[in-house]
């Protein structure tokens, strides 16, 4: 899944699930992050530059639903993620205030044994990215309680990193924004017994989209399928991976022009069932079914009647040129 994609799905999920009230662009640039790279003389992954030039995290204390690899258990657990989306003056202030940590212990730290932590949030202790284990693409987030007892957490060469409290920086934000585990969690509280790596690890990443919106092949409509955001994406042939990038713009596309769409439909609908209110034809219209090869949008779940399909071809992603409308039965 291409990261851009998913950084911009877990903040609109935070914001669904009502933990953040409005997306907030940043004011953070590409620029920024390079000056700041350069000053400090780190690399910070693709996936934390997107998430730092995305929107404001919440500015309430986030609970999640996580798993604690330590003990293998879920758990709930509460965060503080920092905002460093105003001003780069704001990442120096935080680095620079974790690091006076080390310097202010008994036996001050040399800078090159904690240097490759970069801190995204606070909770009785520090939330880092441990940079050391990057691949230039995510890194693991770990944790450092307040107290000064780290001792346990370097490795042969002296060099600290933390408890490991996610795998990847990724799979922390589908713990904390998008709930990814909440399911699990609620099953468990339910009483159901589920093995929880193999829940995981085989539903996982494929849940981040939301249970319902894993892709399946559709023994009626012959067709591979893919729902997202109250749409139903359907293809011939199994897609690429960069499918996801395609399915969110037309998604955006259809919703921005679902005015335009009904009142291009309503008058040969009206004509065969006739007059309903323009909101009634919306209403009734049901999920449409987008099969962007083809270029035709079906109703299958349209509830004017029980027999009919509506139908009708679109020459542009824009959805501003419509052909061919037909009720088929």
């Amino acid at each position: 899944m291409d990261y851009k994609v998913f950084v911009e799905y877990a903040f609109q999920k935070l914001h669904e699930r009502g933990w953040l009230t409005e997306l907030i662009p940043s004011s953070i640039t590409e620029t920024d992050i390079a000056e700041f790279e350069q000053e400090y003389l780190i690399e910070l992954p693709v996936i934390l530059k997107l998430y730092l030039m995305s929107y404001k995290p919440s500015a309430t204390d986030l609970v999640g639903v996580v798993y604690d690899d330590e003990n293998k258990e879920i758990k709930i657990d509460t965060m503080d993620f920092y905002d460093l989306t105003d001003d780069i003056s704001d990442w120096s202030e935080s680095l620079e205030c974790f690091r006076e940590e080390f310097e202010d212990c008994e036996t001050p730290l040399r800078e090159e044994i904690y240097k490759n932590l970069f801190p995204i949030g606070y909770m009785d202790g520090w939330y880092c990215l441990d940079l050391s284990q990057s691949d230039g693409k995510d890194c693991p987030v770990v944790f450092l309680e307040y107290g000064g007892f780290w001792d346990c957490y370097r490795d042969s060469d002296g060099i600290l990193h933390g408890k490991c409290i996610a795998s990847s920086f990724r799979t922390f934000l589908e713990w904390y924004f998008c709930g990814s585990l909440e399911h699990y969690a609620a099953c468990m509280a339910e009483g159901f017994v589920i093995e929880y790596e193999k829940w995981y690890y085989d539903f996982g990443w494929k849940s981040v989209f939301g249970e319902e919106d894993i892709m399946e092949f559709n023994e009626d409509l012959e067709q591979f399928i893919f729902e997202f955001n109250g749409l139903i994406f359907a293809w011939d042939e199994e897609p690429g991976e960069n499918y996801l990038e395609q399915v969110k713009t037309l998604s955006e596309k259809y919703n921005a022009h679902l005015n335009f769409i009904v009142e291009f439909m309503m008058p040969y609908i009206t004509k065969v069932f006739g007059t309903f209110s323009f909101d009634e034809i919306k209403e009734k219209l049901g999920k449409p079914v987008i099969d962007y090869e083809n270029g035709r949008v079906n109703y299958f779940e349209q509830s004017f009647d029980d027999t009919h399909i509506f139908t009708f071809e679109f020459l542009d992603d824009e959805f501003e040129d419509l052909q061919y409308f037909s009720i088929d039965g």
